[in-house]
């Protein structure tokens, strides 16, 4: 496929230009690959990032950029692929610090004529594709309705968690998800209705708007931050949250939002591009 028609169409697609994305306080990353930062990516924060590539054969969906994801490039001599990623970076496990892969390398992305796109809050607030869309479809979440908030950084304000009914089995589903739920109970409420917000998402300001809508069970990705690069550095962070009295659950970063990045294959690409794929970052399995 045509590289400029795909990307014109990712951007548009995805409203790119709503945004400004928080990775380019990102410096020590981003100052080590400057030469090569598409001009899109500079503005944004989003949209393409590398570009090498001429045309596009394949498109690879991710969640991460992790080192695996080389070695899987090398091995299949992969060339002329767009990836389509969730982040640039990738979240470490044990300190959820960010680290950086592509620096390292930018040869094999040049060599091999590849181009990354980051469709971060573009995708998180997609109003058909987003995140929690496809954490609420898993979690089988009757939807009610979407909490409307404005994100520092963001042009205009969006709809973005999904809330509603859940079903009785929703610990059966949240086992499918992740087998390293978090749970921290605030309320002896039993699940009745839930807030989807995956990745990062304990952000104490939804988690307010979502109580005052009923919710009283929230889901998100990250439950607990540590680290410079931390959103929940507050120490009164869990006093607050016990004040607010609303349970929160905890499924992991990686697992809450590679569900959309799967689902995208099908639900989007295959529409347009013949060769798509997702690829499972092995560091989180």
């Amino acid at each position: 496929m045509n590289k400029i028609e795909l990307i014109q169409k990712l951007n548009e697609d995805f409203k790119i230009y709503m945004y400004h994305d928080v990775w380019t306080t990102f410096e020590d990353y981003t100052n080590k690959i400057q030469n090569y930062i598409h001009s899109d990516y500079q503005e944004y924060a989003c949209g393409l990032m590398i570009d090498f590539a001429d045309e596009i054969s394949e498109v690879l969906t991710t969640t991460f950029i992790t080192e695996d994801m080389f070695t899987f490039i090398k091995e299949n001599n992969k060339k002329d692929i767009l990836i389509f990623t969730h982040h640039p970076y990738y979240q470490k496990i044990l300190d959820y610090s960010w680290q950086d892969a592509i620096s390292d390398n930018i040869d094999t992305l040049k060599e091999n004529r590849i181009s990354i796109y980051v469709c971060h809050m573009a995708l998180d607030f997609h109003p058909k594709y987003s995140t929690a869309f496809y954490l609420a479809k898993e979690l089988m979440c009757v939807v009610e309705g979407r909490l409307s908030y404005e994100y520092k950084g963001l042009r205009g304000k969006v709809e973005c968690e999904y809330y509603g009914r859940c079903i009785d089995d929703l610990f059966d589903k949240i086992s499918e998800i992740s087998s390293k739920a978090v749970f921290y109970q605030f309320n002896d409420i039993k699940p009745t209705k839930i807030c989807c917000s995956p990745g990062g998402g304990n952000i104490i300001e939804i988690i307010r708007m979502a109580k005052d809508l009923g919710v009283d069970t929230y889901i998100t990705g990250v439950s607990e931050f540590k680290g410079k690069n931390s959103i929940s550095r507050n120490k009164n962070y869990f006093q607050q949250l016990e004040n607010i009295g609303i349970n929160i659950i905890g499924l992991g970063h990686y697992q809450t939002e590679s569900l959309a990045m799967k689902a995208l294959v099908e639900d989007y690409f295959k529409s347009f591009i013949d060769s798509v794929t997702y690829y499972e970052n092995k560091y989180y399995i």
